[in-house]
């Protein structure tokens, strides 16, 4: 079984470690939220208020170790595809059961999440009286159950993966016939008309600092790009007009491109989930959120499309 090999083990020990200490967390933000109340000056509110600080670093603990865990976590799903028949990246294990999508879509709402959180508590930690100290507790309440649905499907999927029965290679999963069917949504034009017209509005809306559209254009600008990697730009970056892989471009042969072109891609949307959040919480907005939103897009957008035109440069011809 997959889950018996020492990167999966690993990954699947340090998830377990961070849902234990999650559930600390998750007893004491229930607590906290439920009983808290800053205006009752008594020993028992106050040993309140001293938990809320220690559940503060357990929650700043996860986080500190689940970033560079989703990469480990992605660099050891390419490692381990080649124990497994048929697989040729990540994306064959990630394919290898009903869960595994699941498991990624978790992973990466977790990230964000928890980067919120931290957000708040930031924010609270700027206050005299802690005025969001009962709101991050709150917040953390659904991110806990997140955490813990994400490690069960992590292990179901990975204790569901033989290491003798072959599953789809890239090739198969991301079928360029499937994808070349005439429906517009499969047609280039298309599919660079929204990206390049959600990163317009997206760059627009964090230059004149319009707080709500740039919440609303940063979620679609992510996805209308994750939706071109896979469907544009991965043949010119692999030179190879069928292969439309979404997780090959992490590999060494592709020089690791996939690893900032991904970090672009977080950096870029977290800004806009930031000023949602700090449009709720009613506080000043600081300068650097649109800044970063601008940066990161910018040179997203930049490295992706280099990919195309040094092609036809190259050869004169589009794939």
């Amino acid at each position: 079984m997959l889950v018996l090999t020492p990167f999966i083990m690993t990954l699947l020990i340090v998830e377990g470690i961070i849902v234990f200490f999650g559930f600390i967390a998750f007893i004491f933000s229930i607590k906290i939220y439920k009983k808290y109340n800053f205006n009752e000056n008594t020993s028992y509110q106050y040993n309140l208020a001293k938990q809320g600080y220690l559940v503060s670093i357990i929650v700043f603990f996860i986080l500190c170790i689940k970033l560079p865990l989703f990469l480990f976590f992605v660099w050891s799903m390419d490692v381990v595809s080649s124990l497994i028949p048929g697989a040729m990246c990540a994306a064959g294990i990630v394919d290898a059961t009903d869960y595994g999508i699941y498991m990624f879509i978790f992973k990466i709402l977790n990230l964000f999440f928890l980067s919120g959180w931290l957000l708040i508590n930031y924010e609270d930690s700027k206050t005299k009286n802690s005025s969001f100290l009962k709101t991050k507790f709150k917040f953390f309440i659904p991110i806990f159950i997140l955490l813990a649905l994400e490690f069960l499907l992590e292990f179901l999927h990975f204790s569901g993966i033989s290491l003798t029965e072959p599953v789809l290679c890239c090739s198969d999963i991301f079928k360029a016939n499937d994808l070349g069917e005439l429906k517009l949504w499969h047609t280039d034009k298309f599919i660079l008309s929204i990206f390049y017209l959600f990163f317009i509005l997206n760059f627009i809306s964090a230059y004149y600092k319009a707080d709500l559209l740039i919440s609303i254009f940063s979620l679609l600008f992510m996805l209308s790009a994750i939706y071109a990697i896979i469907r544009f730009f991965s043949p010119y970056i692999y030179e190879l007009p069928t292969h439309k892989c979404p997780f090959c471009m992490l590999q060494s042969d592709y020089g690791y491109i996939g690893y900032p072109i991904y970090i672009l891609i977080y950096l870029g949307a977290v800004p806009g989930f930031f000023i949602f959040i700090l449009e709720l919480l009613n506080v000043k907005i600081e300068e650097c959120w649109y800044k970063i939103s601008m940066y990161a897009n910018l040179a997203l957008v930049g490295i992706l499309s280099y990919f195309p035109l040094a092609y036809y440069i190259k050869n004169g011809v589009w794939l």
